[in-house]
């Protein structure tokens, strides 16, 4: 491959990126939260407002909504990743519980 060749392969994912990125930034914009579109995808079907309100609650913290959802995942096999289990978590807590011992 000539140096001419790869740099216009080089110029041509470097475009690719920024326009990729710029597509991607309304999404930002209109704030796009990961953790409640997981949530409404894959959990309220079954846990509406009120499995999350409800006089005695099992949850007592952040960690705790925490491992009830990385359950859920692997229960429901989701196999979501730590970052995915975190956002449902805090969308949860944000949401509904409202702990202050977020990380």
């Amino acid at each position: 491959m000539s140096v001419l060749s790869a740099k216009a392969g080089f110029l041509a994912a470097v475009t690719s990126a920024v326009v990729l990125f710029s597509l991607s930034a309304p999404l930002s914009a209109q704030g796009f939260d990961r953790g409640e579109e997981l949530y409404n995808n894959h959990c309220k079907e079954c846990h509406e407002a009120l499995a999350h309100t409800r006089h005695g609650s099992k949850v007592s913290s952040i960690q705790d909504i925490r491992s009830w959802v990385g359950s859920w995942s692997a229960h429901s096999r989701l196999d979501w990743t730590g970052e995915e289990i975190n956002d449902v978590a805090n969308y949860l807590n944000d949401r509904f519980y409202h702990f202050t011992d977020k990380p």
